[in-house]
């Protein structure tokens, strides 16, 4: 019986790495963080807007005021119905105003995942203006929030300070998803959207690189893989980093310090999308706040992800649900010489104990 811990180490060493759709068949992952939102029965508060969220999350004020909220009980305090999604129009040449009132749906606990374990009732409830039934403005009004953003706080950050030359990195994000179907709950009529933003969050000693608020957001259609069911997304993040040598005393070295072009590719369920494609983008593209932030601020770089939702009317979804976001570095698994060598150890170990 003593053996058996040495034969079961051997066992895990030599078998083949747990596949994920955004993984090659020579990868595997290291987790750096995993949010899981906590227990059933803790309140709303735990995801709190002061920006210190236990759970790595923090707000940010790119789309509005909208404060995102902790789902902890979908079958009573926040049970279909029991709030109202103020939905807003266009606006036109005017000033935006609430079409209509959507109520609230949830995930249920219970419900399966994507990869058939039991929701445990806890996730991210990503809206905005949300307001308790009946105590909404009204149709016709303004009042509701311009949109909401729920990105990684510092502690779920991953940071890294660019070197003289160049630094390739590979990093992984995936949530358990879930999009509500709200199709006829307009009263005005019309479809209701069912997308949501994400993307990675940047800064450079704290200023955004990106707007809005430092996030890259690229918008995930739903529709087509099921509304009111758990889905697998995930999103693979190929970094080339390069710091520049520079003379401190020079003003006018303050110029092209630092070069930052990540490789995104996105996957649902485990297949590769074909909508959005792949994307690269160059933290030194015109037209955005990256150029002269990340060229004149030698900080360490804050990389995070990021979830989103624009105002009603503009291709967001009223509400989405994350669970289980994970942070990881894909890592090429040993190669077969280095396995070989780790089971003849084992079984060395073995014979020397008999």
């Amino acid at each position: 019986m003593r053996y058996l811990g040495v034969i079961a180490v051997v066992a895990v060493l030599v078998s083949a790495p747990a596949m994920a759709g955004a993984l090659n068949s020579d990868e595997t992952l290291d987790v750096l963080s995993k949010l899981t939102f906590g227990n059933p029965g803790e309140d709303d508060g735990i995801l709190c807007p002061s920006g210190t969220s236990p759970w790595g999350l923090v707000y940010g004020g790119a789309y509005g005021g909208g404060y995102s909220l902790r789902y902890f009980d979908g079958g009573d305090s926040q049970a279909p119905g029991t709030h109202q999604i103020a939905y807003k129009n266009t606006g036109g040449s005017g000033n935006e105003t609430i079409s209509d009132l959507i109520p609230n749906k949830g995930p249920a606990a219970g419900s399966l995942l994507f990869d058939g374990t039991a929701f445990d009732g806890t996730a991210l409830w990503l809206a905005h203006s949300v307001y308790a039934a009946g105590t909404a403005p009204a149709v016709g009004t303004e009042g509701a929030d311009a949109g909401a953003i729920a990105m990684a706080s510092a502690a779920t950050q991953l940071h890294i300070t660019p070197q003289p030359g160049t630094t390739t990195v590979t990093y992984y994000w995936s949530t358990d998803v879930y999009m509500p179907d709200h199709s006829g709950d307009r009263d005005t009529g019309g479809n209701v959207p069912t997308g949501f933003h994400v993307g990675p969050y940047f800064d450079c000693a704290g200023y955004g690189l990106r707007s809005p608020g430092g996030m890259t957001g690229t918008y995930i259609n739903m529709s087509g893989y099921g509304l009111d069911s758990w889905h697998k997304f995930e999103m693979r993040a190929e970094f080339a980093i390069t710091g520049q040598d520079r003379d401190e005393d020079d003003p006018v070295g303050i110029t092209n310090h630092n070069l930052v072009t990540v490789t995104l590719t996105y996957f649902m369920d485990g297949v590769q999308m074909t909508s959005p494609g792949t994307a690269v983008i160059d933290l030194h593209e015109a037209g955005n706040a990256t150029g002269p932030w990340i060229n004149q601020h030698d900080g360490t770089l804050n990389i995070g992800v990021a979830f989103g939702l624009q105002r009603g009317n503009q291709s967001s979804a009223p509400e989405v649900y994350f669970d289980n976001i994970t942070t990881a570095m894909i890592v090429p698994v040993p190669e077969p010489m280095t396995m070989g060598l780790l089971v003849l150890g084992g079984l060395t170990i073995l014979r020397r104990r008999r």
